[in-house]
């Protein structure tokens, strides 16, 4: 269960990161 979660955890660190990456490029257009 707890491998789980990890996995989760950093699947929305990842979201996050792109998310961010392409609201900075958006900005940047």
């Amino acid at each position: 269960m707890e491998n789980l979660r990890q996995k989760l955890i950093s699947l929305f660190f990842v979201l996050l990161m792109v998310s961010s990456g392409v609201a900075y490029t958006a900005t940047l257009l």
